[in-house]
């Protein structure tokens, strides 16, 4: 087994617990918390950087889950994208 899938193996036994374990998902959702707000009060859009959030949160999510991950050279090209859809009209 690869260091990836090992990896990948480990996030998903880390979110099973914090989702079935309710002290571990309220410090999840603090933290979550925590990152939103501070993404809605910086010098950027927070529309914009709610977005750009939000997609990295799927790519997370898409990669602990083994669900139709874009390749390596393409999930570099989404996060390129990403890095100048949340400056753009600063």
């Amino acid at each position: 087994m690869g260091g990836d899938q090992d990896t990948n193996d480990l996030f998903t036994a880390l979110s099973a617990a914090q989702f079935t374990n309710p002290h571990m998902l309220k410090r999840l959702q603090d933290e979550y918390s925590n990152i939103q707000n501070k993404i809605e009060n910086d010098e950027l859009n927070p529309v914009r950087s709610t977005i750009v959030r939000l997609a990295i949160d799927g790519l997370w999510f898409a990669e602990m889950f083994g669900l139709a991950l874009p390749n390596e050279e393409l999930k570099q090209k989404i996060i390129e994208e990403l890095k100048t859809y949340i400056k753009e009209n600063e």
